[in-house]
């Protein structure tokens, strides 16, 4: 019964360990995602000067 309560432990931990990264890549994806906004706005705006 110990080695087993053993196993589910380590697979807790496992899980709380992967949800700790997919955390992290969220937070980079959303970021990155900010970054991408704000280079298609400059874009915008150098095509719009461009234009002028």
């Amino acid at each position: 019964m110990q080695a087993l309560q053993s196993r589910l432990n380590a697979r807790q931990q496992l899980i709380q360990n992967i949800n700790r990264e997919i955390g992290i890549i969220e937070e980079s994806i959303n970021l990155t995602n900010r970054d991408v906004l704000t280079l298609r706005t400059q874009l915008d705006t150098l095509k719009n000067n461009m234009r002028k």
